[in-house]
């Protein structure tokens, strides 16, 4: 591969920056140049700015540009700053023959991110999330859902788990400390289940009160 020279690769970027008709072909290029100069000479700098150039249009993907060059350069994505840093994933100096074929045969547009491993998983977090994604569906008026009921249940259910959770999270109380956790905890139970009917709600109630006085 050929790297450009400075001059050509500053022009390059500008016209790019000034189009708003960008060809994938041209970002091809220019990141293989990125790429390539983040290994010979561990400069960055030409992939921050063909990140920045492509932003004119909203039509090219910036994750499948980061994609491309963290799989084949020395970048690394900064989340918590949101710009590209340098890290050193291939030694700097010298482009290897193989590597650089894979710089040349890989498409920037068809690059992605691996996936993170994920072995823990919060429940809890999940239903609520379900518990709000539909409610937002269903005070939609544009929206029909059938078996609307159904998530009433849920959302009762899902509220009088996590409020006997929260009792099994309280100390051992006595006298009036124990009557307000208990007051409360049953507070705490009807913000969260405003749908619930009256009778599910006298359970719940219930229920919390012989769980307390054990």
């Amino acid at each position: 591969m050929k790297l450009l020279e400075q001059k050509e690769i500053h022009v390059a970027l500008k016209a790019i920056t000034k189009s708003v008709t960008v060809t994938r072909q041209r970002v091809q290029e220019m990141a293989q140049q990125a790429v390539a100069y983040s290994i010979i000479h561990g400069d960055i700098s030409i992939g921050k700015m063909l990140l920045e150039a492509i932003s004119v249009n909203k039509s090219l993907r910036k994750d499948s540009l980061v994609a491309y060059f963290e799989k084949y350069g020395n970048f690394a994505w900064m989340k918590s700053d949101k710009t590209l840093k340098f890290f050193e994933a291939h030694p700097v100096g010298v482009l290897a023959s193989d590597q650089e074929a894979l710089i040349l045969g890989a498409k920037w547009d068809e690059a992605k991110r691996e996936a993170p491993i994920v072995s823990k998983y919060d429940m809890e977090a999940a239903l609520q999330a379900f518990i709000a994604k539909w409610n937002k569906i269903a005070a939609d008026s544009a929206n029909t859902v059938e078996n609307r009921d159904a998530l009433t249940k849920v959302e009762a259910t899902f509220a009088k788990w996590h409020a006997e959770k929260t009792l099994r999270s309280l100390p051992v109380l006595e006298g009036d400390e124990l009557k307000e956790a208990r007051d409360e905890a049953k507070d705490a139970a009807r913000a969260e289940s405003s749908t619930m009917t009256d009778r599910e709600a006298l359970a719940v109630q219930m229920k919390d009160g012989v769980q307390l006085a054990a």
